[in-house]
């Protein structure tokens, strides 16, 4: 037997019905007379019936349930066989069903809303429960399958079928921890949060409405009686839903009648937290009327929930943060509550991860607290610390182990160790940017007030006032702040013997480094080297490579690499170690052994420090731009956002790293074409390098040579000419005349002067970039390529035919020997040679060419690129299709 009649939700007849009904109900009753009058017979007659059940108390949803007596086992609905019923109540009955028309076997509820009044009402019911639960797309949140009406106007859903059991039940029968129950409630808070986001409140959260599956997964059931939060939306049978509330569950808003919003959900959700873990509800309404549950819930705030727990370990679980946490949620004031499910599951997330929580009140030493709690292994001795919390990818603060064993010698001196414990910890909380989410005044402040602190309080004490100024000066390096560190280390060397020495001079070096004084880098930590046998001498060695393969010097930084094998070491110095070998690969332009170094070295940092740390940005930076190279730019753009949003969290959107990310992402832009978006985010780059560095510095030139490669793309050649100067000059100040940045500046200015229609003035460019190439890189290197290239499309310009086709052909082949068979660049040379080979009257060598650029850029961006098109188009021209050969 098959009752149903399809799956609309309405007529046309009933659309029209609606639209008068909601215009003339907001009228007076002499104007709605006029109106009715207005209308056909049969119409008015209908509006009359709607808005005399609209003005009574015992409207719709007042009204006993009345289901059709068909209804059934082993009837069909649509495509579905009604099983067993499952439950019935104010809303109608839900009963287990499955697929039966063939197609393929599902089992579902489905939901049979009670008839009350007759079509119009039911229409509308059907029509926004179904309209609310079609936005809703959450794994822990039961999705809407289906719908439409029986044969008799009786509406129904279909539903995810959950298999699970009640959320209290779960909990208790396996005897879960207060940690796994607080996961399984920031789970539901997520759920619930997403209804919000979608202007939906759920209205009637309790247990009864929450299954947990046998994976653990809550599953949020019966958003039937949710309000859109639009003012649109409201009518004044809402307050007929509000009187069908279960109050044991209901905010005090409900329990009024009042208008309700997210707020009012945080509260269900709290009385859903005090029972999940306690047992028992915060207060006993059970047979109270609306009113005298409303007295009892605002008359006094509940009993911290630790109190109420019957167990003393369990007390002790949940004094604290939980205790705050509960009573916030279940305040009867909901500008005191959180504001939403969101607000309380982040907070849940803060307690079980031993951040500082928001419900409860600041204080310095709570936050203190919470940060030893955290870190239990780290504040005794301070310095640690610092590698996890403030590195901002590097691993200056590797070497302040060896303070640690220094400053266990000292804590035999209680109060001096004390003393240091306590500041370190103040100062690593208050400067702790996983706290502060890159909020960068606010810590500047506490910085700088630390400065005073320790020239006051340690002035006696100059060996621990040493090493505070180092930590001190640490931070501000790792926040970016070069000029203010520069400054507190000088002040800790200034103290002699009594400054941490290796510490200090090794901080020394990094600053040294970020200013590009590689000769001052390579002669200080030689002469460190030579003074001792350092536990930290393979730091120096890593400094060095740096500082080698900034001069383009490689074989020096194999050198001073030979035997720091990744394989055989662990923690941070592996992590290192896998860096240099990968930055050793790169200057060779070998990418995939890069990229496997890199991939190694991202591992650890997730294993060590976890995948939001900055210290996992930056694996995922140098991963992000060996993919770029590789030519692979849709991951790297998608690598390059993630770096550049953790870094704008939690160094903040004015730190150097997060400016040199912006700039590797302009970079990319421009090679996908976006020269606009490239040259916005170039600008800002600039922007606040220059505040940071000033405008000599060399961390700018790449900035400012990006940014004239945009703006020669967009043909605004003169702002073009200017960046390409200001970037050679700061390189050659800064790297002197014969190195590869320079020889890469020259080769872009040439590639701009073939822009602009002028090769004879390219070449000469070009030629001086490719004698320093071949003196800096080997054979087949990729920056070789790039200059070969541009040299054959000026000769080819120029009329020297022979010699493009030379060095094309050389272009050619070191990129099929550097990069994938789809590389964009290859597809590049491919068309410029085939030009040449026309020219030189070879028109099968030139198809042949072209055929392969145009799969290239098929395959990696699409048909209807202008790239691709170019090369239809020289097809096209030769009378050749751009299909295959």
């Amino acid at each position: 037997m098959n009752t149903s009649s399809g799956g609309s939700s309405g007529t046309p007849g009933w659309n029209e019905l609606w639209s008068h009904f909601h215009r003339i109900v907001a009228l007076d009753q002499a104007e709605r007379k006029a109106e009715l009058a207005a209308l056909p017979p049969e119409q008015a007659a209908e509006i009359d019936a709607l808005l005399r059940a609209h003005d009574q108390d015992d409207s719709l949803l007042d009204r006993p349930v009345v289901l059709s007596n068909e209804i059934q086992a082993g009837i069909r609905i649509g495509p579905w066989r009604l099983d067993s019923l499952l439950g019935e109540g104010g809303m109608g009955q839900v009963w287990s069903a499955e697929r039966a028309d063939g197609a393929y076997q599902q089992r579902v509820a489905i939901k049979l809303l009670a008839l009350g009044l007759p079509d119009a009402a039911m229409m509308e019911r059907l029509a926004r429960e179904r309209a609310i639960l079609a936005r809703l797309d959450h794994p822990n949140i039961a999705r809407l399958l289906d719908g439409g009406t029986l044969g008799n106007g009786q509406p129904y859903l279909v539903m995810e079928r959950v298999d699970g059991e009640a959320l209290m039940r779960f909990a208790e029968d396996r005897q879960l921890s207060v940690r796994s129950r607080l996961e399984l409630m920031r789970k539901i808070c997520a759920a619930v949060d997403h209804a919000h986001r979608r202007l939906i409140v759920h209205r009637d959260l309790k247990p009864a409405n929450i299954l947990v599956t046998d994976a653990g997964e809550p599953k949020l059931l019966d958003f039937g009686i949710a309000r859109l939060l639009d003012p649109d939306s409201t009518d004044q049978r809402t307050r007929a839903f509000e009187r069908r509330l279960t109050l044991e569950y209901a905010s005090p808003e409900q329990l009024r009648g009042d208008p309700v919003d997210t707020r009012s959900d945080a509260f269900s959700l709290g009385v859903i937290l005090h029972e999940l873990l306690v047992g028992q509800r915060p207060w006993a309404v059970e047979g109270c009327t609306a009113e005298q549950a409303h007295a009892r819930v605002t008359g006094q705030p509940p009993r911290r929930v630790s109190r109420v727990a019957g167990d003393a370990a369990l007390r002790r679980r949940l004094k604290g943060d939980l205790d705050w946490i509960v009573a916030r949620a279940l305040d009867a004031d909901p500008e005191r509550r959180y504001a939403d499910a969101r607000e309380l599951g982040e907070d849940l997330e803060r307690a079980l991860e031993g951040f500082p929580v928001q419900a409860r009140p600041p204080s310095r030493s709570y936050r203190v607290k919470r940060f030893i709690g955290r870190h239990p292994w780290g504040v005794g001795a301070g310095f640690t610390v610092l590698a996890l919390m403030l590195s901002a990818g590097t691993i200056l603060w590797v070497q302040s182990r060896a303070l640690t064993h220094a400053l266990a010698a000292e804590q035999q001196q209680t109060a001096r160790a004390a003393s240091l414990s306590e500041f370190l910890a103040e100062l690593l909380v208050e400067a702790d940017p996983e706290v502060h989410q890159g909020d960068p005044r606010s810590v500047e402040q506490v910085l700088a007030d630390a400065a005073g602190r320790i020239e006051r309080e340690f002035e006696d004490q100059p060996a621990l006032k040493a090493e505070l100024l180092t930590t001190l000066a640490g931070i501000l390096y790792n926040r970016g702040d070069y000029a203010r560190a520069r400054e507190l280390t000088d002040a800790a060397l200034a103290l002699g013997g009594a400054a941490p020495a290796f510490p200090v001079r090794m901080l020394k070096l990094r600053l040294a480094l970020v200013d590009g004084r590689f000769d001052e880098v390579l002669r200080s930590s030689e002469r460190m080297l030579a003074s001792g046998d350092f536990e930290q001498a393979d730091q120096l060695r890593v400094i060095r490579a740096e500082a080698f393969q900034a001069m383009d010097d490689l074989a020096s930084a194999a050198h001073a690499l030979a035997g720091l094998d990744p394989a055989g070491r662990a923690g941070d110095a592996a992590i290192e170690a896998w860096f240099r070998q990968g930055g050793l690969h790169w200057g060779r332009g070998d990418f995939d052994a890069a990229e496997t170094s890199y991939r190694e070295a991202l591992a650890l940092q997730i294993a060590s420090y976890g995948a939001a740390s900055t210290q996992a940005a930056r694996g995922l930076n140098a991963l992000a731009s060996v993919r770029y190279r590789q030519g692979d730019l849709e991951e790297a753009e998608r690598l390059f956002r993630e770096v550049l949003e953790r870094h704008e969290s939690i160094l903040g959107p004015r730190h150097p790293q997060t400016a040199e990310t912006r700039v590797r992402l302009g970079a990319l832009l421009y090679d996908r074409g976006e020269h606009e978006a490239a040259i916005i985010a170039l600008e800002q780059a600039l922007a606040e390098q220059t505040e940071a560095f000033g405008a000599a510095h060399p961390a700018l030139a790449n900035t400012h040579n990006n940014l004239a490669l945009a703006l020669a793309a967009q043909s605004d050649f003169t702002r073009a000419e200017a960046q390409f100067h200001a970037a050679l000059a700061i390189n050659r100040e800064a790297l002197g005349p014969a190195h590869s940045k320079v020889a890469g500046n020259l080769s872009n200015l040439g590639w701009m002067r073939i822009e602009q229609g002028a090769p004879r003035e390219a070449l000469p460019l070009l030629r001086e970039a490719l004698a320093l190439q071949r003196e800096l890189f080997p054979e087949a290197h990729p920056q070789l390529a790039y200059t070969l290239h541009h040299l054959g499309r000026a000769t080819l310009m120029n009329g020297e035919l022979e010699a493009a086709m030379d060095w094309l052909s050389e272009a050619l082949a070191i990129r099929r020997a550097v990069h994938s068979e789809n590389h964009p660049l290859l597809a590049d040379t491919l068309v410029v040679l085939g030009q040449a080979e026309q020219a030189v009257g070879r028109p099968e060598q030139a198809l042949a060419l072209w055929h392969e650029a145009l799969e290239i850029r098929r395959h990696r961006f699409g048909e209807d690129d202008s790239r691709t098109r170019q090369v239809r188009a020289l097809l096209q021209e030769s009378g050749v299709t751009g299909g295959a050969p």
